[in-house]
C-alpha cells in the first residue's frame, strides 16, 4: 500500500528522452580562443558504446599535456588548446557516429532485426570487437 500510494502520489510518468547530437565537425567545437571544452561539454554520446566517461578521461589527459607544455614552455595557451582539440576531434567524432550506429542496430525492427540476430548468432562477439576503440588514443601513448 505504501509504494502504490507513492506512485499514485506522482502526476506523470516521464521517460528521460536520449537526445541525438550529430558527430563533431572539427577542432572549434572543443576549444576556441582560451577556453576548451571536455567530455560531454564537448561531445555527448547516446550510450551504446559505453564512451562517455573514456573520452572525458582522454579529453581531460590531452587536455592536461597541452596545458603543461604551454606552462613549461612559455607558450600561448590560445594555441596549445588548439592543439587539444586538433588532437582530440576526429576520434570523438568517430565515436560519436559509432554510438549511433550502435544505438540503430541495437533497436532495429523487420529485416534488420532479423539480420542483426542472425549475425550475432553467426558471427557473436567479434561483430563488436573495435580494437582501435579499446587500443586507446594512440595521441595519449607515451
Amino acid at each position: 500500500a505504501p509504494l502504490q500510494a507513492l506512485i499514485a502520489a506522482m502526476g506523470q510518468w516521464r521517460l528521460w528522452p536520449l537526445s541525438i547530437r550529430p558527430p563533431m565537425r572539427g577542432a572549434h567545437e572543443l576549444a576556441l580562443g582560451r577556453v576548451a571544452l571536455l567530455g560531454d561539454a564537448a561531445h555527448p554520446m547516446v550510450p551504446y558504446l559505453a564512451q562517455g566517461a573514456g573520452m572525458a578521461i582522454e579529453d581531460a589527459a590531452a587536455l592536461a599535456m597541452a596545458l603543461s607544455s604551454a606552462t613549461a614552455g612559455g607558450q600561448d595557451v590560445a594555441a596549445q588548446l588548439q592543439h587539444y582539440a586538433q588532437m582530440r576531434w576526429q576520434r570523438n567524432a568517430r565515436v560519436q557516429a559509432r554510438a549511433i550506429r550502435n544505438g540503430q542496430i541495437f533497436h532495429a525492427t523487420g529485416l534488420m532485426r532479423w539480420g542483426r540476430n542472425t549475425a550475432m548468432k553467426w558471427l557473436g562477439e567479434s561483430l563488436l570487437d573495435m580494437p582501435w576503440l579499446y587500443a586507446g588514443d594512440p595521441a595519449l601513448t607515451p
